[in-house]
């Protein structure tokens, strides 16, 4: 929850008041302030809710601060703080025991020191010049004097909905690399962490598999459930991962706050309606297309709004009705734990690859080649593209394979997706309330690696683990057209055999093809006539990376008018 600034005396003297205006325009309340003796430290609560995370300076000097939701040895927040930061003093802090999405400030014996959580879900933003570290990128970018646009980010953010490795859109502002406690102290070395387990397959009876991931989430959700109790909020589809996060929190004795959103004949609406009524419990249902203003000028009211709320760049965009802002606050009201389900695809086949050995490259063709380069102008190299999202997917292993075994090719998921792309949501999430998407921890994790294909193709593994935790919510049916206690019928495994079996090679070719073939469409908020209430300019700094006309992808167009607004609103060359 909250945020966390990190500023050193050596940067320039204006540097902490546009920091601090630029927290304050984002909708934080006036931060705790430590002084140290070469850096200034911002700590601030969640613009909702939650405690700013601090333990106050001890005698020599040491404290230990946190943003972001933060378990250890089974305790939550200040607690857990507490006990990393005695374990810490001691050299005897134990990585495993931590959990969570947060970053973990240390001071000891005057050396300053900061990690983010193992996998890299929340995001922590540093310049070039060592002189600002932020958990928030508007923070980072209000610091510096000078603001470019990084192409390749730029690229990435528009064609993949986040930048990966370290970069982020702009020039001089990286992102914290999980991999190391990164040391603020002048002189000082940088402490590397060792890769948290063996990637390897195992080749053990599903029984087996079930009951080891299902003892691990377990445990990590009976530690939310004493932490929360039945403060928490979470979603229901007619898919597996929500499911699956309601089964473990009933296992553990909490009835959490349930929301569903979408149309009143939606499958998802239709099926958590159903699920409600056959076990008693209320649903929220909302039907987020008709929240917010949808007029021209509250569409425009609600981008300004959503661009500082959402830290620039949020994965989605930030046009619209203003009904993601709403529900996102909505869900952090009174302190609630806010869950998301998304990460359970760790335990499924996430990309619908087949069994064997692949490289890199085939699976950048599988899942990260849905963008057409003829909406790029020229300043856009595909094969320059493509071979920096090699070098930085490579980079996540301890030893960039030269082909990658089944493991692997797993681990890509929770360890490049949900680094990246999920991780920029749960660490925004974080900014209003505590937040967790508790499927990308690194225990879990570690057990979904390990399972064999076989068990995972056609959701059957995940569906093993919700009838092993919650057999009554198996029973009903899901957005699949079969209850997860029986199995998958032979249309759903024909069906997921023809994507399986698709080459990469066509897979890289299918979004262009389609596109190419269809009239560009897009939504009523981002075309022209409402396009000019908030970006009135027009898209001058974008038309130099995008053939405008050729964008008839919302989802992409969106992100490009969130690139302009973060150009015009801080002057990005």
């Amino acid at each position: 929850m909250g945020a966390l600034t990190v500023i050193s005396r050596t940067a320039a003297p204006d540097v902490t008041a546009r920091v601090r205006e630029t927290l304050s325009r984002r909708g934080f309340e006036a931060p705790e302030i430590i002084e140290t003796k070469g850096h200034t430290v911002l700590l601030h609560g969640g613009m909702v809710s939650g405690e700013v995370m601090l333990l106050e300076r001890e005698e020599g000097g040491d404290f230990a601060a946190a943003a972001g939701t933060l378990l250890y040895r089974g305790r939550y927040g200040r607690a857990a703080l507490a006990e990393f930061l005695k374990d810490a003093k001691k050299g005897e802090e134990d990585e495993e025991a931590l959990a969570g999405c947060y970053v973990i400030l240390l001071s000891l014996s005057g050396r300053l020191r900061l990690a983010v959580d193992r996998l890299g879900l929340y995001k922590v933003h540093c310049l070039a010049d060592g002189n600002v570290w932020s958990s928030s990128f508007l923070a980072a970018a209000a610091a510096l004097k000078e603001r470019r646009f990084d192409k390749q980010g730029v690229y990435e953010f528009v064609f993949q909905g986040a930048t990966y490795g370290g970069a982020t859109v702009l020039q001089d502002v990286a992102l914290l690399s999980p991999d190391r406690w990164h040391s603020l102290t002048p002189g000082e070395p940088d402490r590397e962490r060792s890769f948290p387990f063996t990637l390897k397959v195992e080749k053990r009876p599903m029984a087996e598999h079930v009951a080891r991931a299902a003892g691990t989430l377990r445990q990590y959700y009976g530690a939310l459930v004493e932490a929360f109790g039945k403060n928490v909020d979470t979603a229901l589809s007619g898919g597996y991962d929500s499911r699956l996060t309601l089964a473990l929190l009933r296992s553990a004795g909490a009835v959490p706050e349930v929301h569903v959103y979408g149309g009143e004949t939606d499958p998802d609406v239709v099926i958590a309606k159903a699920i409600a009524q056959g076990e008693g419990f209320t649903l929220i249902h909302e039907n987020k297309e008709r929240l917010g203003d949808p007029s021209p000028e509250g569409v425009a009211r609600a981008a300004e709004a959503q661009f500082w709320a959402f830290d620039g760049c949020p994965t989605d965009g930030i046009v619209g009705t203003g009904s993601d802002l709403a529900t996102r606050r909505a869900r952090a009201a009174g302190g609630r734990l806010a869950l998301n389900g998304g990460g359970g695809e760790v335990f499924r086949n996430f990309f619908y690859m087949p069994p064997g050995h692949f490289s890199i490259r085939d699976v950048l063709h599988t899942f990260y080649s849905q963008f057409d380069p003829k909406m790029a102008t020229a300043a856009f190299s595909e094969r320059r593209y493509m071979a920096e999202m090699e070098r930085k997917m490579a980079a996540i292993f301890p030893q960039a394979p030269k082909r990658l075994d089944r493991a692997e090719v797993e681990f890509i998921y929770p360890g490049f997706r949900g680094r990246f792309w999920t991780g920029r949501n749960t660490s925004l999430n974080n900014a209003f309330g505590p937040a967790l998407t508790p499927f990308f921890d690194m225990a879990p994790v570690r057990d979904a690696v390990r399972v064999p294909l076989s068990y995972k193709n056609h959701g059957v593994f995940e569906a093993a683990l919700i009838a092993a935790i919650d057999p009554k919510l198996a029973r009903y049916p899901s957005a699949y057209g079969h209850a997860f206690d029986e199995p998958p019928p032979l249309a759903r495994r024909l069906k997921d055999w023809g994507t399986y079996l698709r080459p990469p090679a066509l897979r890289r070719l299918s979004y262009r093809m389609k596109t190419r073939l269809k009239t560009p469409v897009l939504s009523q908020f981002l075309r022209e006539d409402y396009r000019r209430h908030y970006l009135p300019e027009g898209l001058p700094r974008m038309e130099r990376f995008f053939h405008l006309e050729r964008i008839g992808d919302s989802e992409r167009m969106n992100r490009i008018a969130t690139l302009e607004y973060l150009a015009k609103t801080f002057g990005v060359d």
